[in-house]
């Protein structure tokens, strides 16, 4: 069965890059956006499978916004996507549940 997905990226070529990589993948992408306020909409709206979310975004970072979506909904499932490897950052990021 295919998963309902949700890209959180600022930037519009990126995004359409993971898009066509979820896609790819036989799952649907129902929502695209680029900050918190997006995200919490599309959550509210769509009641995806999961999210991908940037770790940097130029308003909030992608752990603030996994922070908030996973307030929102201690089941919602998310995928970050960061050029950063240090494993502080890492150990955060799983820390806070992706």
């Amino acid at each position: 069965m295919p998963l309902r997905m949700v890209v959180v990226e600022d930037n519009a070529l990126t995004r359409e890059l993971i898009k066509e990589m979820i896609e790819c993948l036989g799952h649907q992408v129902v929502a695209e956006a680029e900050d918190l306020a997006g995200a919490m909409a599309a959550l509210q709206q769509h009641k995806p499978d999961g999210f991908t979310v940037d770790l940097s975004l130029p308003k909030e970072d992608g752990l603030t916004i996994l922070k908030a979506l996973r307030e929102a909904d201690p089941n919602v499932r998310a995928i970050i996507v960061s050029g950063n490897s240090q494993a502080r950052i890492r150990e955060e990021v799983l820390k806070a549940g992706a």
